[in-house]
């Protein structure tokens, strides 16, 4: 799993909430200007990494979308397993039993979502695999050619 492919679209996500969050009026400002020390301390950090993950979908536009959401894919799995620990202990100690129901409804849609897709690929058949893969190389060429647009 390559997270060069999440990178710069987590930042770039993260780094438009800390602005929004600047404007919104319930928070007091203590708590809107540690926020966005918090991202740039955590951009300072991985500097690097988002510097090559900039290079990479510049090089790449379109197949490093595609590969954006192939490692989101596997990300949401690791992401489902470590977050239903946590859910299930918010929902005994929860006092707002509504929301504790909602967030447990919505994990589940999610992870029942989540593993369908999962079985449906691991059952799909070879001879299915083989047409998706031969699609995927004829799409190649469209695929560079608006990676690279004319200057």
């Amino acid at each position: 799993m390559d997270f060069q492919w999440i990178l710069l679209p987590l930042f770039f996500v993260w780094a438009l909430g800390s602005v929004f969050l600047l404007f919104q009026r319930k928070l007091d400002w203590l708590w809107k200007i540690s926020s966005v020390l918090l991202f740039f301390l955590y951009a300072v950090w991985f500097r690097e990494a988002i510097l090559a993950s900039y290079e990479a979908y510049s090089r790449e536009t379109a197949a490093g979308i595609v590969k954006f959401f192939q490692a989101s894919w596997h990300v949401l799995g690791l992401t489902l397993l470590a977050a239903w620990p946590m859910v299930l202990w918010s929902g005994v100690f929860s006092r707002a039993k509504e929301e504790a129901n909602r967030r447990l409804k919505l994990m589940t849609l999610v992870t029942l979502f989540y593993w369908a897709f999962r079985f449906m690929d691991f059952f799909t058949p070879p001879f299915l695999k083989d047409l998706l893969e031969t699609i995927g190389r004829s799409l190649q060429p469209f695929l560079k050619g608006m990676s690279n647009p004319p200057v």
